[in-house]
């Protein structure tokens, strides 16, 4: 695998790899800066960029909608487990139970819906408060999904999951046979549920952890206009490939909060310009097929019991 291959070196020789990567960058962003008068100001508010951080906003809006179902998936977990006790040993409580969770989350499926069908068919402004929402989710997506994780060192998207595979199947191995003794001999449905809505939320975690390291580079390709970091961000993406031989290193986190914070920060200024309003329906789209994407997993896990 070529990229495997790269992402290898890449880890091996971390320092020359991104001190190499910097050099190339500023060599194209002097060549970028002679043909545009010497004014980064333009840059950064070109048309060029704008039309770059309309296809980085449409990824993280996607990721956004994804992962306010892994929110509301962890809430049922909380949910059961705090129901555990009253609907032990009933299999009625528990379903009356499970239709009262159900009902949020065909109000979140209407939502999306709508929300999809209102940028289809309702050309509409972007308002102030809409304008701020969509900058607020920009950043709380990145602090959330990227900032945290990373500084935590927690932030392990790996493309290549064999070791992970193995040892998921024998996790369901034993959470089928801890299912069997829970609902068949305790008959405490409560706590069964909430453990199958917490590992909903683990591998939808795990979903949004391989895709954030997916969409790193189409992300921030609104960092063209900055070449240092754009080309930062094309080898900390190749580097994800080969996470499964090498973690990031102290480095390497260090340069993803950089490249990622400088991505919410060029989208905040391009959001604030009047030309963005044409692309909100895009953004309205992808936000709500990434809302409904992660329902529709929640729904399959509901009813297949």
């Amino acid at each position: 695998m070529l990229l495997g291959d790269l992402s290898e070196k890449i880890a091996n020789k971390q320092r020359i790899s991104y001190i190499l990567s910097i050099m190339i960058g500023l060599i194209l962003y002097t060549i970028l800066l002679y043909f545009n008068n010497w004014n980064p100001i333009s840059l950064v508010t070109g048309v060029f960029s704008l039309e770059l951080s309309v296809v980085s906003g449409i990824v993280k809006r996607f990721l956004s909608g994804l992962g306010l179902s892994l929110t509301y998936a962890t809430l049922c977990s909380l949910i059961f487990k705090y129901l555990a006790s009253p609907v032990k040993g009933s299999k009625t409580k528990t379903k009356v139970s499970i239709t009262i969770i159900l009902i949020p989350a065909l109000a979140l499926i209407f939502y999306a819906l709508y929300t999809i069908w209102g940028a289809i068919y309702l050309a509409k402004t972007l308002s102030d408060f809409e304008l701020l929402s969509m900058i607020f989710g920009v950043w709380s997506l990145i602090v959330m999904i990227y900032v945290l994780p990373i500084i935590k060192g927690e932030y392990t998207p790996e493309i290549e999951q064999s070791k992970e595979s193995k040892t998921q199947k024998v996790g369901d191995w034993k959470f089928s046979i801890w299912k069997s003794y829970k609902s068949g001999l305790r008959k405490d449905y409560g706590s069964v549920y909430a453990k199958e809505f917490e590992r909903y939320g683990l591998r939808l975690f795990m979903i949004r952890s391989i895709l954030s390291g997916l969409v790193l580079l189409p992300i921030s390709l609104i960092l063209i206009t900055i070449t240092p970091l754009a080309i930062l961000g094309i080898a900390l993406w190749i580097r994800i490939f080969s996470l499964d031989y090498e973690h990031f290193s102290g480095l390497e986190r260090g340069l993803l909060i950089l490249v990622t914070v400088s991505v919410a920060l060029l989208t905040t200024i391009a959001f604030f310009q009047p030309d963005l309003i044409a692309f909100n329906g895009f953004f309205d789209v992808s936000y709500g097929i990434g809302l409904l994407s992660g329902i529709i997993l929640l729904f399959a896990i509901i009813l297949r019991k």
